[in-house]
């Protein structure tokens, strides 16, 4: 099992699956001259029956033009049309939400998270800003935070997104995330277990990271029949080397040798079995099960291939095997 001292080696394993890409309001389709026009038309009716608001003239001539820029990836050039539109005045609302919506994608590219940090900010800030930029703040000020180790702040913005947007899984499992960083065990899991039964309940598909973070959550307070559970769901969806050893681990930590001889044979038949330790654990797993013969194969053809070591401990407990399988004569051999 991975214990936590190990997972911050793949701490942006799991970041990568469990936080959503950087939300850019209307970034995406508004790639004409009057791609932000037609943005606006397009999410209108997301907006709860509010009329969508317009940029003014001035403003949007701006934009488009940083669109442009953007598109050609000249970042730059967007800059400056942006410093351009935060220097105009008698600005709405509306359009300083836009503003610093896209000002805020650019720091981010540009890695410069602390105006970032302040640009999202100032989105909220705003009284007019419409749903997509403020869920796209929302989202953003959470990862920027948590990139930042600033769990205390993802973990605020997460919640602050649920409760002014809605429930939402992604939100629920960054919360999740975060408690974990902060080694606060007993926060961590609920909403993590929110974010995989809201999802499941609307027939989507839970992600792969949220059941690994689940899992290590359980394991740290040494809840083993669940980490047993959640294993068993990860091998069935996602059968990969890993999750059948950390199967059979918690199977032996659970005392239950039957099962982990199972998780281990499931792991050989499918080829994933190929250093010395794992192949001389299942083949002593068969023998302890009273098939000592079929243990002694795996060992032996195991030595053969060169995937077990030769060393005398492991030439003994072939030795022992074949013994125990009543073949006496090949009881012999490693002992030669």
């Amino acid at each position: 099992m991975v214990k936590r001292n190990e997972t911050h080696k793949t701490r942006w394993a799991l970041v990568l699956a469990v936080l959503l890409a950087l939300p850019v309001a209307f970034i995406g389709s508004a790639l004409t001259e009057s791609g932000i026009a037609q943005a606006q038309e397009e999410d209108e009716p997301k907006f709860k029956g509010k009329k969508a608001k317009q940029m003014s003239a001035s403003v949007s001539k701006i934009m488009n033009k940083v669109v442009e820029f953007l598109d050609a990836e000249d970042f730059a050039a967007a800059r400056k049309e942006l410093d351009k539109a935060k220097n105009l005045e008698n600005t709405s609302s509306y359009d300083r939400s836009q503003i610093y919506s896209f000002s805020g994608y650019l720091n981010f590219e540009a890695e410069n998270i602390r105006a970032a940090l302040a640009d999202y900010n100032k989105v909220l800030a705003e009284p007019e800003v419409q749903e997509a930029q403020k869920q796209g703040a929302y989202r953003a000020l959470a990862q920027l935070s948590f990139v930042q180790d600033d769990f205390d702040s993802a973990i605020r913005y997460a919640k602050g997104y649920i409760d002014d947007v809605g429930p939402d899984a992604t939100m629920y499992v960054v919360i999740g995330q975060a408690y974990y960083e902060k080694g606060d065990y007993n926060s961590m899991i609920d909403p993590v277990e929110k974010a995989i039964n809201m999802t499941q309940e609307a027939g989507g598909q839970t992600k792969e990271g949220w059941w690994q973070l689940l899992r290590l959550g359980y394991w740290e307070k040494e809840n083993y029949p669940r980490v047993r559970e959640i294993m068993e769901v990860m091998v069935t969806n996602w059968p990969k080397k890993d999750y059948w050893l950390q199967l059979g681990a918690v199977y032996s930590q659970l005392e239950d040798e039957a099962r982990q001889l199972a998780a281990y044979e499931a792991a050989y038949d499918q080829g994933m079995l190929d250093s010395s330790n794992e192949l001389m654990t299942l083949g002593q797993l068969l023998v302890n099960s009273n098939a000592p013969f079929k243990g002694a194969r795996v060992m032996e053809k195991g030595m053969n291939e060169g995937k077990v070591e030769k060393t005398a401990r492991n030439y003994r407990a072939l030795a022992t095997a074949w013994q125990l399988a009543q073949e006496d004569r090949k009881a012999l051999e490693p002992l030669n």
